[in-house]
């Protein structure tokens, strides 16, 4: 993330800080209050076929990482209330296994995964039936992390029948995905291999003060300066006036922001443009570039402050295009609109 000091790089425990999500079905309106928020341990049912979706920062990696730990560490079993589960989990990053096709392109999905195995755990040698027989016998949970993520639309599609083939040769086994909502393209849907669509809901404004108070207590020892920055941040977000805020906090990794940025760097919300500063550098830049293992700084820096100067004239077209609509108003724009404007 785009704040340079070391709270922002050092790690913390998942038991510690984390906030279970929720999902709603795909098209639901999250403002309608008939919308069902489910608890995403529940997709865990043996031989089920599940579709996350989710905004950029809104916990999809994180979410799998939990579903794959949750049944299997007790202070996470005794936290969240997870069921006991001894099944095998197996999490794949599909970029990655598109980066082998790209010099590889008959790896199977199954190959790939048995050979992740060996290099991840530093294994020699590894018993050549131990992922077949949980495979076989239904006792694995497959997690397939960043379908949009994929270079290219023949990858989603070679990638897409790589999964059909691994649950078509081993059926009964739990399998959940994950991609962006753009980017989860209209032909290389997974509805008719039996998957079931949902998409992350927002944090609600329960979940940001548990998040908020989780977030410090993982931070400050000391309780009176620990609560003091909790109620101070709390207060903020459910100030009618600090609207704005509220709505950035509503999404996972713009929330850890808002914490290291009150915390570290300012006084919130008088000194708003810092948080908003940090929130584009982290999306533009950083947070890009970690995940995606970005090339050499140099040529990184060129496309950054590229980028940065297109989000700039996008803004201030959309901002005059718009300030006859009077305030209240969202700017939103069809995005054949903005490439002709970017051309």
């Amino acid at each position: 993330m785009s704040v340079y000091k070391e709270e922002a790089s050092s790690s913390v425990d998942m038991e510690k800080i984390y906030i279970p999500l929720c999902v709603v079905p795909e098209g639901a309106v999250e403002t309608d209050a008939q919308t069902t928020r489910t608890n995403p341990l529940s997709l865990l049912t043996p031989g089920s076929r599940q579709v996350i979706l989710g905004d950029p920062g809104s916990g999809k990696s994180t979410l799998l990482r939990f579903l794959a730990l949750a049944g299997q560490q007790q202070q996470l079993i005794e936290r969240y209330g997870a069921q006991p589960d001894e099944r095998l989990p197996i999490l794949v990053t599909l970029r990655r296994y598109a980066d082998e096709l790209k010099s590889r392109p008959t790896l199977s999905l199954f190959d790939y995964i048995f050979e992740l195995t060996k290099s991840e755990f530093d294994l020699e040698t590894a018993d050549q039936e131990f992922l077949p027989y949980h495979l076989a016998a239904g006792q694995a949970l497959l997690f397939f992390d960043g379908l949009d993520e994929l270079p290219s639309s023949n990858f989603k599609q070679t990638v897409r029948e790589r999964i059909e083939a691994l649950l078509s040769e081993y059926p009964g086994n739990t399998a959940i995905l994950t991609s962006r909502i753009v980017g989860y393209d209209k032909d290389v849907r997974y509805d008719n291999l039996g998957f079931s669509h949902h998409r992350i809901a927002r944090l609600s404004v329960d979940d940001i003060s548990n998040f908020v108070g989780n977030w410090y207590g993982a931070r400050i020892e000391n309780k009176t300066e620990r609560e003091r920055h909790t109620n101070d941040l709390i207060r903020i977000v459910n100030d009618a006036e600090s609207r704005a805020i509220c709505e950035l906090a509503e999404n996972p990794l713009l929330l850890t922001i808002i914490c290291l940025v009150h915390r570290i760097d300012a006084v919130l919300p008088d000194e708003r443009v810092v948080l908003y500063q940090k929130c584009t550098e982290t999306l533009l830049n950083t947070w890009h570039a970690w995940k995606f293992h970005s090339e050499q700084p140099r040529s990184r820096n060129k496309v950054e402050r590229r980028n940065r100067a297109r989000m700039e004239a996008i803004a201030y077209w959309m901002h005059c295009l718009f300030e006859a609509e009077g305030q209240g108003k969202r700017s939103v724009v069809p995005y054949d609109s903005i490439r002709t404007f970017l051309a």
